[in-house]
């Protein structure tokens, strides 16, 4: 079942077999690469968002202890301020199964 919009399969990494007697589960992950980041930034929230609306989003991944909200102003006169969001994770691995099971929330 979906929480949030997120397939709880992906997310928790879990692999078997659909009501179907279908396998579902994920290829091995690639490496990841030596400079990846326990830190993902996230772009495209409204000025009006909050670290707990945000924090509620990445709450069910295991090693998410922190969201980190940077407010600058716009570069345009009369311009919308933008959110500046950085979730912070144990290691970088926990942060690219998030990354992975919300692309494109």
């Amino acid at each position: 079942m979906a929480a949030y919009g997120v397939d709880e399969r992906r997310m928790m990494g879990v692999v078997g077999m659909d009501s179907r007697g279908m396998g579902y589960g994920r290829r091995p992950d690639p490496p990841l690469p030596p400079d990846a980041s326990s830190t993902l930034y996230i772009e495209g929230l409204p000025a009006n968002c909050t670290r707990r609306e945000v924090s509620h989003i990445f709450r069910p991944f295991v090693g998410f202890p922190e969201v980190r909200f940077v407010n600058k102003e716009s570069r345009h006169p009369g311009g919308d301020p933008h959110v500046l969001c950085f979730v912070d994770f144990d290691n970088r691995t926990q942060a690219t199964v998030a990354l992975e099971a919300l692309q494109g929330y």
